[in-house]
């Protein structure tokens, strides 16, 4: 059996000898010691009572280190091994951690970095990473259902140690740069950082982080001692880092993927705009500390995605945007200019380098951000011009800084600055950047490192081809083209048919994700798929060679054959080593057990969950795309219920009262869209455009037409037999109906029970609208005006 801890033999408290945390200090929240050799307090004398009084102290406070190492490693990373105190609570956040150690020592093990065969010694190290980012994987999963359980919600200690371990995920993933998952851990690390924001951080209507960090202050043995300086606990300390880290992050991916930081609306509320060091009642973060960058500078980077962004989505053939653009650009140009102005001191020769303070450093990186930020906007501007003057004035500039980073500044090199000015480097400058880049060795093998030298030399080999392409290039188009932004990939079954034509579509417009379809035959769409649906292995094989990460099934399930197909495909998911999420065929109501429809929803649920995919099914409601054709976009086909507005009439299920969710297929697809990067999925989810009463909806049809509407009311009675009251549409419709005349018939009462009993119903609470405030779906009163056609 194993030794107690040192700690718990101080203490002389039972130890249950769990590694490498045992509970009695994993509970109270201190330093757990299992070292071979006996501590040195561990003296019987002075020092030893030091260290209980220092230990009861930490107790009270709530820290979570206790020995002189454990603070040394805090306060001189560079000196000690790095081992945050929130490892010692944070399993998730623990298996991570010792996933990135086994990587980078790996990496440092092999002598050749292009060398793919492995000693046993690298391999045992490189199984033991996968291992650990495996467990790190599922505790943040378990972790997740916490929060969104009950009093979690609240829980901003639980939510930030969440935030930290999603965030050792996507560092790991920066790090290695062997998969596209860094996507969905920087998604899933944002709406966690939101959450907590939402949450905790609000004053006066606005985000505050300072409200944040005071909703984890706890007593603390400095207490009634002034000091010059704040003392931060080791949850405050770590929020910071994660949030300034996310900040970076969303930047950076941000230009890269040609979005607008989805953090810009925080960054006034969290980042210092002065290098100045402001009152702790208005504490920011000084991203200089944690990237070597001024805060304010990041702000201006961030401000470039945002116009490339902009000027993405309004091109225009006519060119009608330029005038724009050249404003919003030169405003951009002027203030990064000024900023490297109003930088000092002047930068300094290689030899004085070690001498700097830190202050200077964080000038000198500052500048190479900027003249960074000043090349890749130019090429925003004008395209990938060489020998534009101010291209070749930033990159001289960027040169002459490169050279000046020395050893102490490898291991934060910036990375993406090195890229965009090796990018632009003429062939006379090509052997002064390589030597700059001979320099980063060992860690020029690892992820980051590693992929900006690769895309340096791709963008030499590819240079004559991007000067003389039609089409302006910029940064971003070469990052895509190199594959450096790894998308997700969707795979869409039945994407060429109604509802997963809107999704593909949508998906596409979006541009964040890579979209096959799954389909019998071919479509006409370029990325389309043929699959055997009877072929299990068949559709495992082709879902793995696409690397698809989400299946999205929009088959129409009304029989056994099509139910078949649907059981196929996440029977060929779970057996697909690259998919890890299914959407399974739903879109409208709630389940209802009186439908003819549902034993083949319930084959679907028992299959899902003996799987160890991630899985949800959409309940939206009511199509609303039906009130609005001919003049609505809708891939939908024509179905007359409830309400026929081209006659006037109306026969409403029920009483006419009962609740409804109306929801228009676009708009499904928008929420499906933003949903797809949400870290957690629950087995249903919701969402709506409008919710009314059918009563309701023939009083805004009367408004908009300006005709009364002529009513009749099928009660459920009525409805259960399979009767209802024809409307002048109905006729024309069944006998051009795209499903079978008996299929056809029986749905429209069934249709008509499912809205008199409440099923197209949808929970507010609990919907994606709540979520996804920027989603404005259309209203009722907005698809018919729509519907009613040009005037």
């Amino acid at each position: 059996m194993s030794s107690a801890c040192w700690t718990c033999r101080l203490r002389r408290k039972k130890c249950d000898r769990v590694r490498p945390v045992c509970t009695s200090c994993a509970r109270l929240r201190i330093g757990c010691d299992y070292s071979r050799i006996k501590p040195e307090w561990m003296d019987g004398s002075k020092k030893q009572a030091e260290e209980a009084k220092s230990i009861q102290a930490q107790i009270r406070q709530g820290a979570a280190t206790v020995d002189d190492k454990s603070f040394a490693v805090q306060v001189f990373p560079l000196r000690e091994t790095p081992l945050s105190s929130s490892q010692s609570t944070n399993q998730a956040a623990f298996h991570a951690a010792i996933s990135l150690s086994a990587y980078y020592f790996t990496r440092l093990l092999a002598r050749d970095a292009s060398n793919t065969l492995r000693t046993p010694c690298e391999q045992h190290v490189w199984d033991t990473w996968a291992s650990h980012m495996d467990l790190s994987m599922q505790l943040i999963r378990r972790d997740l259902s916490d929060t969104n359980a009950g009093s979690r919600q609240t829980d901003v200690f639980h939510g930030a140690r969440v935030l930290d371990s999603i965030v050792h995920l996507l560092i790991f993933e920066a790090s290695m740069a062997k998969t596209g998952d860094w996507s969905l851990h920087l998604t899933a690390a944002l709406s966690q950082l939101e959450d907590i924001f939402r949450v905790h951080g609000l004053k006066d209507g606005k985000y505050h982080l300072h409200s944040v960090l005071l909703s984890m202050q706890l007593p603390s043995i400095f207490d009634g001692i002034d000091l010059e300086y704040h003392v931060w606990s080791a949850d405050q300390t770590s929020f910071q880092f994660s949030t300034a880290v996310l900040i970076y992050a969303d930047i950076v991916a941000s230009i890269c993927l040609r979005q607008t930081p989805r953090l810009r609306h925080y960054h006034e509320a969290v980042i210092m705009k002065s290098s100045t060091r402001a009152n702790q009642d208005n504490r920011l973060i000084y991203m200089e500390d944690y990237i070597g960058c001024y805060g304010w500078a990041f702000v201006l980077i961030g401000d470039i995605a945002a116009l490339d962004a902009w000027k993405l989505a309004t091109a225009s053939e006519d060119g009608s945007d330029r005038d724009q653009l050249a404003v919003l650009g030169n405003d951009l140009k002027i203030r990064l200019y000024h900023g490297i102005e109003n930088i000092a001191p002047a930068t300094p020769s290689c030899e004085v380098l070690g001498k700097m303070n830190q202050a200077d450093q964080h000038a000198l990186i500052t500048k190479l951000w900027l003249h960074a930020g000043l090349i890749y906007l130019s090429t925003i501007m004008h395209g990938w011009q060489l020998t534009d003057p101010a291209i070749r004035h930033n990159v001289h500039a960027a040169l002459n800084l490169l050279k000046v980073i020395t050893s102490n500044l490898e291991i934060r090199c910036p990375m993406w600055p090195l890229c965009v000015v090796g990018c632009m480097v003429q062939d006379d400058e090509k052997e002064e950047l390589s030597r700059i880049m001979s320099g980063l060795p060992p860690l020029q093998s690892f992820g980051a490192n590693k992929e900006a030298v690769s895309l340096v030399e791709a963008a030499w080999h590819r240079r004559g081809q991007l000067e003389e392409n039609e089409n302006p290039w910029n940064l971003a188009d070469h990052f895509r083209f190199q594959g450096s932004i790894t998308m997700v990939v969707v795979a869409v079954a039945g994407g060429s048919g109604n509802v997963g034509r809107t999704i593909v579509e949508t998906l596409v417009e979006n541009g964040e994700y890579e979209v096959i379809v799954l389909g019998r035959k071919v479509w006409a769409a370029n990325n389309s798929v043929v699959v055997d649906y009877g072929d299990v292995a068949g559709i495992a094989e082709v879902l793995n060679q696409h690397g698809v990460h989400t299946v999205i099934c929009t088959i129409a399930v009304l029989d056994d054959t099509s139910s078949s197909s649907q059981i196929n495909l996440i029977r060929a998911a779970e057996q697909s080593s690259s998919v890890k999420r299914f959407i399974a065929s739903g879109w409208g109501s709630l389940p209802d057990e009186k439908s003819p429809f549902y034993v083949f929803q319930e084959v679907s649920t028992d299959e899902l969950r003996k799987t160890k995919l991630e899985w949800t099914r959409f309940v939206n409601g009511f199509f609303l795309d039906y009130y609005g054709a001919p003049h609505v976009k809708t891939h939908l086909p024509t179905i007359t219920f409830a309400v026929d507005i081209a006659s006037r009439k109306a026969a409403l299920p029920g009483t006419g009262d009962e609740p409804v969710a109306l929801t228009y297929s676009f708009d499904v697809a928008r929420y499906v869209s933003a949903f797809l990067n949400l870290p957690k999925w629950e087995e249903v989810t919701y969402c709506y455009g409008e919710k009314t009463t059918w009563n309701e909806f023939v009083e805004v049809a009367e408004e908009v037409t300006g005709s009364p509407f002529e009513i009749t009311y099928d009660p459920i009675q009525k409805l259960m037999k399979g009767e209802i009251t024809e409307l002048p549409a109905h006729a024309k419709e069944l006998a051009s109906s795209p499903f079978p005349e008996a299929i056809a018939r029986m749905l429209l009462p069934v249709l008509g029970m499912w809205a008199a009993e409440g099923y197209f119903n949808v929970p507010v609470e609990k919907s994606l609208n709540q979520k996804f405030l920027n989603i404005k779906p259309i209203t009722v009163r907005e698809m018919l005006l729509q519907g009613q056609g040009p005037k």
